[in-house]
């Protein structure tokens, strides 16, 4: 949930700062270019030592898959974390006012959290297309198949396994005790490669930047 808590976290001051902006693009004091990656900057350590704290402490805690999967697992949490903060942007140069910001921000944050599985298993099938349009679904995949990238992490329960291979394991003394990946994986319809993954949260970070600096570049400008 670390890139939800980032897109919670992005000050919606856009419209407290848009006066003074439209006052001093038509004043030439600065182009928007310079403002928007100021502010991008700016707010940077804001959005990703929160993550950081937070996946390096519960990563350990949970003694999960190793150091290569820690920095993996990081990076995924601060490049989710910076789509987030490019969403929070998005909104905050959307609306005029800030209440109205916070509520849009609020509202996709929570709708992403049930489309992205964290609430939800199982959509309904009319339902499963959305899914897709939830960023936190992309680091998250990314991370299970990292974490499950062998088939001998995972035991399988003695008994009433929600996994074929363990109920045949049961009654076949030579097949192995451990849930094999690719199960796992197919039980929270992990269906792409990690490169995909990766590709898919990019192209909504630069969308919505590109999309937050045409809304002030264009809407309502000086």
């Amino acid at each position: 949930m670390g890139p939800t808590l980032s897109l919670a976290c992005v000050p919606p001051t856009v419209p407290l700062e848009r006066p003074i902006i439209n006052k001093e693009r038509l004043s030439g004091s600065y182009c928007l270019s310079a403002y928007y990656l100021a502010k991008m900057t700016s707010e940077l350590p804001l959005i990703i030592i929160q993550p950081i704290v937070s996946i390096t402490i519960a990563f350990w805690m949970g003694g999960l898959n190793g150091v290569v999967a820690y920095f993996v697992d990081l990076a995924m949490i601060i490049l989710g974390s910076v789509t987030a903060q490019s969403i929070g942007l998005f909104a905050s140069a959307l609306f005029l006012r800030i209440d109205q910001s916070i509520i849009f921000a609020t509202i996709f944050m929570l709708t992403t959290l049930l489309l992205g599985g964290f609430y939800i298993q199982r959509l309904p099938a009319w339902l499963t297309w959305a899914r897709y349009f939830a960023f936190v679904l992309y680091p998250f995949h990314v991370m299970l198949s990292v974490e499950f990238s062998n088939d001998h992490s995972i035991l399988c329960k003695a008994e009433n396994s929600a996994y074929h291979h363990c109920n045949l394991a049961r009654n076949a003394t030579n097949s192995s005790a451990y849930i094999p990946r690719d199960e796992i994986l197919a039980f929270f319809n992990v269906t792409l490669p990690i490169w995909a993954n990766i590709l898919i949260l990019l192209l909504f970070m630069v969308a919505f930047r590109l999309a937050c600096y045409l809304l002030l570049r264009f809407y309502r400008k000086p």
